[in-house]
């Protein structure tokens, strides 16, 4: 049946059931790319959602962990039309002002629990160590499932980071809406995920003492390293001149 990796927290509840690596909800072409773990170690795989789960979950902590899935698959909707709509906007060439400008919403903290919880669902089994604190390869440290489960915050310069690139021009990616590749401190410790949702840049962190920087190596990280981290940003405008008049739309995040 497996083991919840959850278990740390001493209150597990009902037989242990398949829970997918990444929320079903959030993909409406069914195709995950994942680079960075034991069977993607070099090169970035293409799988169906439907073949990524397993179990690593018990139903009581499968359910505490649902309203991040729902949190999740309305921001995933939300990224996705705001970056339809930055494309049909700009085709129809700069505006001086634009009077309807949609603030698509984002609940910061569920949103970052749930990648947490994404990247500790990848992990878990493996043969990376997860976090700073461990040394058990492929075991969730008990202060990152507290931080998962919302029990905690997380501390020093661990959680959300986004990695916007300044005047970028953002383009839909069609048939993969999410990517994941794995940041490892030495060979085998899981220091950091990077998620690109619908093209937009972001990363999950675990290490307190330290945020990311551009010192990130490896042939995956070359288009990150020229960009600045944001921890915990607050909004993504999108303008379609560099001109602060010609805002369209944006992307506003919330922190309790």
């Amino acid at each position: 049946m497996g083991i919840c990796w959850a278990n740390s927290l001493k209150d597990c509840a009902g037989n242990v059931s398949g829970e997918h690596y990444a929320s079903k909800c959030i993909f409406d072409v069914g195709k995950v790319v994942v680079q960075g773990f034991d069977w993607c170690k070099d090169d970035p795989k293409e799988i169906h959602i439907n073949h990524l789960t397993a179990n690593i979950l018990c139903e009581k902590h499968n359910q505490e962990l649902s309203p991040l899935d729902a949190e999740a698959g309305r921001v995933f909707a939300n990224f996705q039309e705001a970056v339809r709509l930055f494309s049909v906007r700009s085709g129809l060439g700069a505006k001086r002002f634009w009077p309807n400008r949609p603030k698509f919403c984002v609940d910061g903290n569920l949103f970052e629990r749930w990648l947490l919880k994404t990247l500790i669902n990848f992990s878990v089994r493996g043969r990376n160590i997860i976090g700073l604190e461990e040394n058990e390869p492929g075991k969730c440290p008990t202060t990152l499932a507290e931080t998962a489960f919302g029990r905690r915050q997380f501390l020093g310069e661990s959680g959300l980071y986004a990695a916007p690139e300044l005047n970028a021009v953002v383009d839909p990616p069609l048939g993969k809406p999410f990517n994941l590749t794995t940041v490892l401190l030495g060979e085998k410790r899981l220091i950091g995920g990077m998620f690109s949702v619908s093209g937009i840049r972001l990363m999950i962190w675990l290490a307190q003492d330290r945020g990311p920087d551009s010192t990130l190596a490896g042939k995956e990280f070359d288009e990150w390293r020229r960009l600045a981290f944001t921890r915990r940003p607050t909004a993504f405008n999108f303008n379609l001149s560099p001109s602060s008049s010609s805002k369209s739309h944006s992307i506003n995040f919330t922190w309790a």
